[in-house]
């Protein structure tokens, strides 16, 4: 609702590990909350206790022919950043 309301869309998914592997592991795979072509999913390392900035300490990957791939670093500085901003979605 809140997406709708502020004429958004979804384009990612982030979830955390506990340790700093930032891999998609198969079942990262199989529970993709909504796959489809372009989606970004990232996992943040460390169950997210460290922060998730830069983005580079995260591993980003992107839905693209059926399957995630990891972007590198490079790829990641130039086509992502972090707006701030806050949304507090417990009373919609």
């Amino acid at each position: 609702m809140f997406l709708a309301a502020n004429d958004l869309e979804l384009i990612a998914q982030v979830h955390s590990h506990p340790q700093v592997s930032v891999d998609h592991s198969p079942g990262d795979d199989e529970r993709a909350l909504m796959p489809f072509e372009g989606l970004v999913s990232i996992i943040v390392p460390h169950y997210a206790r460290r922060g998730m900035t830069p983005l580079t300490i995260c591993g980003v990957h992107i839905f693209e022919n059926g399957a995630f791939r990891r972007l590198g670093d490079v790829d990641v500085e130039s086509r992502l950043s972090i707006i701030p901003s806050l949304a507090d979605l417990r009373n919609s």
